[in-house]
């Protein structure tokens, strides 16, 4: 099922955490898992707070309904004006933060 609601980037990957192409998804029979990667910017927090709002609380429902592990980038820990390589770390963090989740999910066929 590929219900996909408010996302800015979509990735799978395998056990080690490596990006798989989308193709390989249909013919490979390992595990792997489905990421939904959401900048919430500001207009989906709440004003005078820095929590998110109900909608955006319900779109990481949803995503996670849907069989996606969301990773959520807040815009005050994202500066689009850093240089390339220290936004490549911070995302690279936020990925590897879905360790510790254990939904692997098996590609149906």
């Amino acid at each position: 099922m590929y219900v996909v609601f408010f996302t800015d980037a979509v990735c799978y990957l395998n056990e080690k955490l490596e990006p798989l192409p989308i193709a390989s998804l249909q013919t490979n029979q390992s595990s792997y898992r489905s990421i939904a990667i959401v900048v919430e910017g500001y207009p989906v927090t709440c004003r005078g707070l820095k929590e998110p709002t109900g909608n955006s609380i319900l779109n990481r429902y949803l995503l996670d309904s849907g069989g996606y592990e969301v990773v959520p980038i807040p815009y005050m820990e994202f500066n689009a004006s850093e240089k390339l390589v220290k936004k490549v770390k911070y995302l690279e963090q936020k990925l590897k933060s879905v360790n510790q989740k254990d939904s692997i999910k098996r590609p149906s066929r």
